[in-house]
Protein backbone atom coordinates (compact mmCIF):
# COMPACT_ATOMS: atom_id res chain seq x y z
CA UNK A 1 0.00 0.00 0.00
CA UNK A 2 1.05 3.23 -0.44
CA UNK A 3 2.62 5.35 2.33
CA UNK A 4 0.09 7.91 3.54
CA UNK A 5 -0.57 9.77 6.87
CA UNK A 6 -2.54 6.66 8.69
CA UNK A 7 -3.81 7.40 11.74
CA UNK A 8 -4.87 4.25 13.58
CA UNK A 9 -6.66 6.06 16.67
CA UNK A 10 -9.43 7.69 14.03
CA UNK A 11 -9.41 4.72 11.55
CA UNK A 12 -10.35 2.08 14.76
CA UNK A 13 -12.55 5.08 16.99
CA UNK A 14 -10.13 4.89 19.56
CA UNK A 15 -9.39 7.07 22.36
CA UNK A 16 -5.85 8.86 22.25
CA UNK A 17 -5.55 9.67 25.74
CA UNK A 18 -6.57 6.08 26.94
CA UNK A 19 -3.26 3.94 28.29
CA UNK A 20 -2.02 1.05 26.51
CA UNK A 21 -3.90 -1.70 28.58
CA UNK A 22 -7.26 -0.20 28.05
CA UNK A 23 -6.51 0.46 23.95
CA UNK A 24 -5.65 -2.92 23.79
CA UNK A 25 -8.85 -4.03 25.37
CA UNK A 26 -10.94 -2.16 22.82
CA UNK A 27 -8.89 -3.57 19.66
CA UNK A 28 -9.25 -7.34 21.23
CA UNK A 29 -12.63 -6.46 21.13
CA UNK A 30 -13.22 -5.05 17.67
CA UNK A 31 -10.66 -8.17 16.33
CA UNK A 32 -13.30 -10.38 18.14
CA UNK A 33 -16.34 -8.70 16.96
CA UNK A 34 -15.16 -9.48 13.04
CA UNK A 35 -14.19 -12.71 13.82
CA UNK A 36 -17.73 -13.26 15.57
CA UNK A 37 -18.93 -12.62 12.18
CA UNK A 38 -16.80 -15.02 10.19
CA UNK A 39 -13.88 -12.79 9.20
CA UNK A 40 -10.81 -14.48 8.07
CA UNK A 41 -7.60 -13.76 10.01
CA UNK A 42 -6.16 -12.89 6.96
CA UNK A 43 -8.77 -10.12 5.89
CA UNK A 44 -6.76 -6.62 6.09
CA UNK A 45 -9.03 -5.38 8.72
CA UNK A 46 -8.03 -8.15 11.46
CA UNK A 47 -4.51 -7.89 9.82
CA UNK A 48 -4.71 -3.81 10.35
CA UNK A 49 -6.01 -4.65 14.41
CA UNK A 50 -2.90 -6.55 14.65
CA UNK A 51 -0.53 -4.55 13.70
CA UNK A 52 -2.27 -1.71 15.82
CA UNK A 53 -2.13 -3.56 19.05
CA UNK A 54 1.58 -4.25 18.18
CA UNK A 55 2.38 -0.54 18.53
CA UNK A 56 -0.20 0.74 20.49
CA UNK A 57 -0.43 -1.69 23.47
CA UNK A 58 3.88 -1.13 23.61
CA UNK A 59 4.89 2.29 25.45
CA UNK A 60 7.81 2.51 23.14
CA UNK A 61 6.00 1.15 20.14
CA UNK A 62 3.64 4.15 20.54
CA UNK A 63 5.90 6.68 21.33
CA UNK A 64 7.99 6.34 18.32
CA UNK A 65 4.19 5.68 16.09
CA UNK A 66 2.75 9.48 18.11
CA UNK A 67 5.79 11.11 17.03
CA UNK A 68 5.39 10.37 13.39
CA UNK A 69 1.93 11.73 13.28
CA UNK A 70 3.69 14.96 14.48
CA UNK A 71 5.60 15.41 12.19
CA UNK A 72 3.18 14.54 9.33
CA UNK A 73 5.56 11.06 8.44
CA UNK A 74 4.13 9.36 5.45
CA UNK A 75 3.97 5.63 6.34
CA UNK A 76 3.02 2.52 4.43
CA UNK A 77 1.12 -0.40 6.83
CA UNK A 78 4.81 -2.58 5.64
CA UNK A 79 5.64 0.67 7.40
CA UNK A 80 3.59 0.11 10.67
CA UNK A 81 4.12 -3.47 10.17
CA UNK A 82 7.78 -3.10 10.77
CA UNK A 83 7.07 -1.10 13.71
CA UNK A 84 4.97 -3.45 15.45
CA UNK A 85 7.59 -6.27 15.27
CA UNK A 86 11.13 -4.50 15.06
CA UNK A 87 10.22 -1.66 17.53
CA UNK A 88 11.09 0.97 14.90
CA UNK A 89 10.52 2.44 11.99
CA UNK A 90 12.23 1.70 8.84
CA UNK A 91 14.65 4.41 7.69
CA UNK A 92 13.48 4.04 4.13
CA UNK A 93 9.79 3.02 3.39
CA UNK A 94 9.13 -0.60 3.13
CA UNK A 95 9.26 -2.09 -0.90
CA UNK A 96 6.26 -3.83 -1.30
CA UNK A 97 6.18 -7.71 -1.06
CA UNK A 98 5.58 -9.19 -4.76
CA UNK A 99 3.80 -12.08 -2.66
CA UNK A 100 2.21 -10.42 0.98
CA UNK A 101 2.59 -12.69 3.60
CA UNK A 102 -0.31 -12.57 6.27
CA UNK A 103 0.75 -15.11 8.52
CA UNK A 104 1.01 -14.76 12.24
CA UNK A 105 4.05 -13.72 13.57
CA UNK A 106 4.84 -10.60 11.42
CA UNK A 107 7.15 -11.66 8.47
CA UNK A 108 8.71 -9.66 5.90
CA UNK A 109 9.99 -11.37 2.65
CA UNK A 110 12.42 -8.49 2.11
CA UNK A 111 13.81 -8.12 5.62
CA UNK A 112 17.13 -9.13 7.01
CA UNK A 113 16.31 -12.41 9.26
CA UNK A 114 16.02 -11.28 12.88
CA UNK A 115 18.43 -12.11 15.88
CA UNK A 116 16.02 -11.29 18.42
CA UNK A 117 12.58 -12.90 19.40
CA UNK A 118 9.74 -11.75 17.02
CA UNK A 119 6.91 -9.61 17.95
CA UNK A 120 4.07 -12.21 18.59
CA UNK A 121 0.40 -11.23 17.33
CA UNK A 122 -1.69 -11.17 20.14
CA UNK A 123 -4.89 -12.70 19.11
CA UNK A 124 -4.29 -14.33 15.50
CA UNK A 125 -3.91 -18.01 15.08
CA UNK A 126 -0.61 -19.40 16.37
CA UNK A 127 0.90 -22.80 15.02
CA UNK A 128 3.86 -24.15 15.80
CA UNK A 129 4.42 -21.86 18.19
CA UNK A 130 6.87 -22.16 21.09
CA UNK A 131 10.31 -23.63 22.27
CA UNK A 132 10.40 -26.39 19.76
CA UNK A 133 8.76 -25.82 16.20
CA UNK A 134 6.46 -28.48 14.91
CA UNK A 135 5.50 -29.95 17.91
CA UNK A 136 1.60 -29.65 19.18
CA UNK A 137 1.11 -28.14 22.17
CA UNK A 138 -1.81 -29.14 24.54
CA UNK A 139 -3.30 -26.03 25.83
CA UNK A 140 -6.67 -25.59 27.94
CA UNK A 141 -9.91 -25.02 26.09
CA UNK A 142 -11.84 -21.29 27.62
CA UNK A 143 -14.04 -23.62 29.62
CA UNK A 144 -11.13 -25.41 31.10
CA UNK A 145 -9.66 -22.27 32.16
CA UNK A 146 -12.39 -20.85 33.57
CA UNK A 147 -12.60 -23.96 36.22
CA UNK A 148 -8.65 -23.72 37.05
CA UNK A 149 -9.80 -19.76 38.22
CA UNK A 150 -12.54 -20.96 40.07
CA UNK A 151 -10.50 -23.16 41.85
CA UNK A 152 -8.30 -20.73 42.44
CA UNK A 153 -10.95 -18.38 43.58
CA UNK A 154 -11.92 -20.43 46.15
CA UNK A 155 -8.73 -21.35 46.94
CA UNK A 156 -7.52 -17.61 47.68
CA UNK A 157 -10.81 -17.46 49.39
CA UNK A 158 -9.78 -19.47 52.43
CA UNK A 159 -6.58 -18.05 52.51
CA UNK A 160 -7.88 -14.66 52.82
CA UNK A 161 -10.94 -16.09 55.50
CA UNK A 162 -8.02 -17.51 57.55
CA UNK A 163 -6.38 -13.60 57.29
CA UNK A 164 -9.45 -11.85 58.19
CA UNK A 165 -10.33 -14.21 61.49
CA UNK A 166 -6.67 -14.12 62.62
CA UNK A 167 -6.34 -10.39 62.83
CA UNK A 168 -10.13 -9.55 62.84
CA UNK A 169 -11.23 -7.80 59.89
CA UNK A 170 -14.12 -6.82 58.72
CA UNK A 171 -14.44 -8.25 55.08
CA UNK A 172 -16.57 -6.12 54.23
CA UNK A 173 -14.84 -2.94 54.91
CA UNK A 174 -13.05 -0.48 52.33
CA UNK A 175 -9.83 -1.84 54.16
CA UNK A 176 -11.11 -5.37 53.60
CA UNK A 177 -11.81 -4.77 50.17
CA UNK A 178 -8.15 -3.39 49.43
CA UNK A 179 -6.89 -6.18 51.42
CA UNK A 180 -8.61 -8.87 49.60
CA UNK A 181 -7.94 -7.55 46.61
CA UNK A 182 -4.52 -7.30 47.17
CA UNK A 183 -4.31 -10.76 48.63
CA UNK A 184 -5.82 -11.64 45.04
CA UNK A 185 -3.23 -10.58 42.58
CA UNK A 186 -0.71 -11.28 44.86
CA UNK A 187 -1.72 -15.06 44.69
CA UNK A 188 -1.97 -15.10 40.93
CA UNK A 189 0.87 -13.33 40.04
CA UNK A 190 3.88 -14.43 42.70
CA UNK A 191 2.51 -18.00 42.14
CA UNK A 192 2.98 -17.37 38.22
CA UNK A 193 6.49 -16.21 38.97
CA UNK A 194 7.61 -18.41 42.02
CA UNK A 195 6.29 -21.99 40.87
CA UNK A 196 4.78 -21.06 36.91
CA UNK A 197 1.33 -20.91 37.81
CA UNK A 198 -1.22 -21.12 40.19
CA UNK A 199 -2.10 -24.26 42.63
CA UNK A 200 -5.51 -25.28 40.80
CA UNK A 201 -3.34 -24.96 37.55
CA UNK A 202 -0.55 -26.80 38.60
CA UNK A 203 -2.50 -29.59 40.65
CA UNK A 204 -4.41 -29.99 36.85
CA UNK A 205 -1.21 -30.26 35.47
CA UNK A 206 -0.39 -27.05 34.08
CA UNK A 207 2.52 -24.71 33.81
CA UNK A 208 2.39 -21.00 33.00
CA UNK A 209 5.49 -20.21 30.42
CA UNK A 210 7.40 -17.60 28.33
CA UNK A 211 6.01 -19.06 24.56
CA UNK A 212 9.70 -18.48 23.55
CA UNK A 213 12.15 -19.97 25.92
CA UNK A 214 9.71 -21.95 28.13
CA UNK A 215 10.78 -20.19 31.33
CA UNK A 216 8.54 -19.20 34.16
CA UNK A 217 6.95 -15.75 33.79
CA UNK A 218 9.36 -12.67 34.67
CA UNK A 219 7.44 -10.02 37.21
CA UNK A 220 6.91 -7.68 34.32
CA UNK A 221 5.52 -10.66 32.04
CA UNK A 222 2.85 -11.66 35.05
CA UNK A 223 1.95 -8.36 35.82
CA UNK A 224 1.09 -7.61 32.09
CA UNK A 225 -1.22 -11.06 32.08
CA UNK A 226 -2.43 -9.65 34.85
CA UNK A 227 -3.53 -6.33 34.09
CA UNK A 228 -7.20 -6.79 34.38
CA UNK A 229 -7.00 -7.93 38.26
CA UNK A 230 -4.70 -4.93 38.84
CA UNK A 231 -7.48 -2.93 37.24
CA UNK A 232 -9.77 -4.41 40.11
CA UNK A 233 -7.87 -2.44 42.67
CA UNK A 234 -8.88 1.03 41.44
CA UNK A 235 -11.89 2.48 43.37
CA UNK A 236 -15.15 2.66 42.31
CA UNK A 237 -14.98 1.58 38.72
CA UNK A 238 -12.39 -1.29 38.97
CA UNK A 239 -14.41 -4.18 39.49
CA UNK A 240 -16.60 -3.56 36.21
CA UNK A 241 -13.62 -3.10 34.23
CA UNK A 242 -12.11 -6.02 35.34
CA UNK A 243 -15.41 -8.08 34.75
CA UNK A 244 -16.14 -6.66 31.03
CA UNK A 245 -12.12 -7.53 30.14
CA UNK A 246 -12.47 -11.18 32.23
CA UNK A 247 -15.24 -11.96 29.22
CA UNK A 248 -13.57 -10.30 26.49
CA UNK A 249 -10.46 -11.48 27.46
CA UNK A 250 -12.13 -14.84 27.97
CA UNK A 251 -13.64 -15.09 24.58
CA UNK A 252 -10.50 -14.23 22.55
CA UNK A 253 -9.36 -17.89 23.82
CA UNK A 254 -10.30 -20.13 20.73
CA UNK A 255 -9.29 -22.47 18.81
CA UNK A 256 -8.58 -19.96 15.87
CA UNK A 257 -6.20 -18.32 18.75
CA UNK A 258 -4.45 -21.80 19.35
CA UNK A 259 -6.43 -21.14 22.92
CA UNK A 260 -4.13 -17.78 23.53
CA UNK A 261 -6.16 -15.05 25.36
CA UNK A 262 -5.38 -11.82 24.21
CA UNK A 263 -3.48 -10.79 27.27
CA UNK A 264 -1.18 -14.26 26.89
CA UNK A 265 0.04 -12.92 24.03
CA UNK A 266 0.46 -9.28 25.09
CA UNK A 267 2.58 -10.96 27.62
CA UNK A 268 4.30 -13.57 25.69
CA UNK A 269 2.74 -16.45 27.48
CA UNK A 270 0.88 -19.78 26.99
CA UNK A 271 -1.03 -21.99 29.79
CA UNK A 272 0.16 -24.94 28.59
CA UNK A 273 -0.06 -29.10 30.00
CA UNK A 274 3.34 -29.99 31.77
CA UNK A 275 5.48 -32.12 29.30
CA UNK A 276 2.95 -30.65 26.66
CA UNK A 277 5.73 -31.12 23.82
Amino acid sequence: MPAQQINIYDLFSLNRSLPGEAISVEIAAQDHQLESEGVAETDERRRHLVIAFGILSDDSRRRIYDQALIIGRELSWDDLEWLAEVGELPENPMPAASTPDYGYPFGYPTAEPQTTAPYVAPFAAAPNMGVIEGVAVDRPTASKRLLLFIGDLFIVGIASSVVFGAFNIDEYSIFGYLFGGIVTVLYFIGFEIGMGGTPAKQLAGYQIRDIATGQKPTIEQAAKRNWWRLVSLLPVFGNVISFVALIILGSSINPGSGYLGAHDRWAGLEVVKKNGR
